[in-house]
């Protein structure tokens, strides 16, 4: 159930399509997915950030992204994932949301 939530919290957060749901609705199923923030996982805490820049709160969004980013560095060093974070984090600092490229 928390990948699922998860999951819908970042294409509700990223999409920039209002019809898969409100900025409200990608913050709840990003903190329920995430549970406790201080032991989630960092995939989680990136979807808990977009969904916090997607409703507005880009400090906070980048304090979770920088968690994020912390929690990657000392589990599994991914320096791909890490960079991702990092240029989201570019975005929230200039209150902007990340939004997912369409393919």
């Amino acid at each position: 159930v928390p990948q699922a939530a998860n999951r819908l919290a970042w294409m509700i957060a990223t999409s920039g399509d209002p019809a898969l749901g409100t900025p409200e609705e990608a913050l709840a199923l990003a903190e329920r997915a995430c549970g406790d923030p201080q032991s989630a996982f960092p995939d989680f805490l990136d979807t808990l950030a977009a969904a916090q820049a997607h409703a507005g709160r880009f400090e906070e969004a980048v304090k979770t992204a920088l968690q994020a980013a912390a929690a990657l560095a000392q589990e599994r060093k991914d320096s791909v994932f890490e960079k991702a974070i990092f240029k989201r984090v570019e975005s929230y600092r200039k209150k902007l949301p990340w939004k997912q490229e369409r393919k």
